[in-house]
């Protein structure tokens, strides 16, 4: 089994946002899981 693919994610940034559509997508495309992590401490 592969590792997760862990995805930082803050949506105070345009980027996070915008990945975070494609990121579940983007992880399975390579045999992967997506471990959303949450950055800040909000």
């Amino acid at each position: 089994m592969n590792a997760p693919l862990d995805f930082w994610f803050d949506f105070s940034s345009p980027y996070g946002y915008l990945l975070s559509a494609r990121i579940d997508a983007l992880a399975a495309r390579h045999g992967r899981k997506a471990r959303w992590l949450k950055t800040g401490g909000f």
